[in-house]
């Protein structure tokens, strides 16, 4: 694993890029930049492989989870380290879940935002041909035309208020179910 820059102190250092751990925990929140400067992560993955998807999570406690995920961000592959293609632009959603088009062995995530912020990242895993985990969420665009909108001001009223009728809706009968929460001017739960 390499990064233009590293913070390496406060709990964030490079090898917890790829640990293992999806969520902070404590004293090891992931990793971070150590400038407010273009941030780029390159995994090497020691042979050209046979991948498909990159699962990227944000890094921060219960307050602050995904604060600084980056809304602009581009995946690369390549198979050399020298020629790179782009693969996805980058994620719209808290919680990246990326297609790769081809094998490779070098995976790159850059920043392309104008803005100049303290990159943080808890987890980047490459994930090989096959199925997908269970622990994986794969975020699907917003449907045009939804058969239930549901719309709240906090992120668990669907369950203490309706008695988790989403599951039922979206889940078992396959309604397209749009889920807006009225979270005003915050940094969480954008996906949503």
């Amino acid at each position: 694993v390499s990064a233009t820059t590293s913070q390496g102190a406060n709990g964030y250092y490079i090898d917890l890029l790829t640990d293992g751990v999806r969520f902070s925990d404590g004293a090891l929140m992931g990793w971070a930049t150590n400038d407010r400067s273009e941030g780029q992560i390159t995994l090497d993955l020691g042979a050209v492989r046979d991948v498909n998807r990159i699962d990227l999570y944000p890094s921060g406690d219960v307050f602050e989870y995904g604060r600084t995920f980056p809304a602009d961000l581009t995946i690369s592959i390549s198979e050399d380290g020298k020629t790179w293609t782009t693969a996805v632009p980058g994620p719209q959603y808290l919680h990246a879940y990326v297609e790769l088009p081809q094998p490779s062995r070098y995976v790159r995530a850059i920043v392309t935002t104008d803005k100049k912020y303290v990159l943080y990242i808890n987890e980047f895993f490459v994930l090989g041909v096959g199925d997908k985990p269970d622990w994986v969420q794969d975020w699907q665009p917003t449907v045009e035309k939804a058969d239930i909108m549901f719309i709240s001001t906090h992120p668990d009223d669907e369950v203490l208020w309706f008695g988790g009728l989403l599951p039922l809706y979206a889940g078992e009968q396959k309604k397209d179910v749009l889920v807006i929460n009225a979270v005003y001017a915050h940094y969480y739960r954008r996906q949503e």
